[in-house]
C-alpha cells in the first residue's frame, strides 16, 4: 500500500513517494511519508480523524524544517564558515537543497534501481563520519580532561608563584629594615667620626697652646722679649678659639697661666725701661748712695743683655 508524502499541505504524487523515503533516509527526515497505522479498515470517522491529525501534524513539521532548509542568516552563516572553513562539499553549501538534489540524481522510476549502490555509499560514509565524529568527541573529551589537569596545575603553579612572591616581599621588607638599620649606624658612625675629629683637632690645638704657654716661660726667665712676643700672638689666636670651653678647668688654667705671663712681661718690660731711662739720663742732683748701689747691677744686666744681642 503507497504511502501519502506530504509537503506543506498539499500531497505528492504516489510515484515520487519512493524518491521521498530516499530523501527522508539520507537527511534525516525533512521530508515526511505517512503510513496508515493499521493494516485493518478502521471506521470511516476515525479514519478521517486520524488522517486530519497526521495530516496537521506533519504540515506543521514540515513548514518548520521547510523553513529552516530554506536557508539561515548571514551571520550564522558567516559563523560557520569562519568555524569549519571553506569545504569543497556539496553539502556544506548554505544553497543545498534535498529535493533539489534527490531529483537530480533519481529524476524518474528507473533511476531508482541504482539507489541501493548509492544507499550503500552513503550508509559507508555515515559510518565514517559517525566514527570520526565517535573519535573527536573522545579526542574531545580526553583533552577536556587535560585541559582539567592542565588548569589545576597552572592553578598550582599561581599558588606556588603568590608564595614566593610572598617570601621575596617578605625577605624585601626584612632586607629594608637591616638597611636601615645599617643607615642609622652608619648616621650614628659619621656624628662619632666627626666629633672624633673635632676632637684630635682641638687636642691638637690645645697642645700647642700648652707649648706655647712654656715657651713664654722659658722667656720670661731670660726675659727674651723677642721670642716672646712671636709666641704671644698665636697664643691669644688660640686662647680664642676655645672661648667655648673656658669653664673646662685645662682651658681655665692655660688662660689664667696666659694671662699672668703678659701680667709679668709686661712688669719686666717696664722695670728694664726704667733702668735704661736711668742709666742714659744725666743727674743734676746727686744720687743716693744707696740708691746707686741698687741700680747698679741692673745696669750691668741690661748691658749685658745687649751685648748678648
Amino acid at each position: 500500500m503507497h504511502g501519502v508524502v506530504w509537503r506543506g499541505a498539499y500531497p505528492l504524487l504516489p510515484q515520487r513517494t519512493a524518491r521521498a523515503r530516499l530523501a527522508q533516509r539520507c537527511t534525516g527526515g525533512t521530508v515526511r511519508t505517512i503510513v496508515p497505522p493499521r493494516a485493518y479498515p478502521a471506521p470511516r470517522r476515525r479514519r478521517r480523524r486520524a488522517r486530519t491529525c497526521a495530516q496537521t501534524r506533519h504540515a506543521r513539521a514540515w513548514n518548520m524544517e521547510g523553513s529552516i532548509a530554506q536557508g539561515l542568516s548571514g551571520r550564522v552563516e558567516a559563523a560557520i564558515r569562519r568555524t569549519l572553513g571553506d569545504s569543497a562539499d556539496e553539502f556544506d553549501a548554505p544553497e543545498w537543497n534535498v529535493m533539489e538534489y534527490v531529483n537530480s540524481h533519481f529524476g524518474s522510476e528507473a533511476a531508482l534501481g541504482g539507489a541501493g549502490p548509492t544507499l550503500s555509499r552513503l550508509a559507508a560514509e555515515i559510518g565514517t563520519l559517525d566514527a570520526s565524529i565517535l573519535e573527536t568527541v573522545r579526542a574531545q573529551s580526553s583533552a577536556g580532561a587535560r585541559a582539567g589537569r592542565d588548569l589545576a596545575a597552572a592553578r598550582d603553579a599561581i599558588g606556588d608563584l603568590a608564595a614566593q612572591i610572598a617570601g621575596i616581599r617578605a625577605q624585601a621588607d626584612a632586607s629594608e629594615a637591616l638597611v636601615a638599620n645599617i643607615c642609622k649606624d652608619i648616621r650614628q658612625l659619621d656624628v662619632a667620626k666627626s666629633h672624633l675629629t673635632n676632637t684630635i683637632r682641638t687636642l691638637g690645638r690645645l697642645k700647642e697652646l700648652s707649648s706655647l704657654i712654656d715657651e713664654l716661660r722659658r722667656c720670661s726667665e731670660t726675659r727674651n722679649y723677642r721670642d716672646a712676643a712671636a709666641s704671644f700672638e698665636p697664643a691669644i689666636c688660640l686662647l680664642k678659639q676655645f672661648s667655648e670651653y673656658r669653664d673646662m678647668p685645662k682651658v681655665s688654667e692655660i688662660a689664667s697661666s696666659l694671662e699672668k705671663l703678659r701680667d709679668q712681661f709686661r712688669y719686666y718690660i717696664k722695670d728694664d725701661f726704667d733702668i735704661l731711662v736711668d742709666s742714659v739720663t744725666p743727674r743734676t742732683a746727686p744720687v743716693p748712695e744707696a740708691r746707686g748701689a741698687a741700680a747698679a747691677p741692673k745696669v750691668l744686666v741690661l748691658t749685658a743683655r745687649r751685648r748678648q744681642h
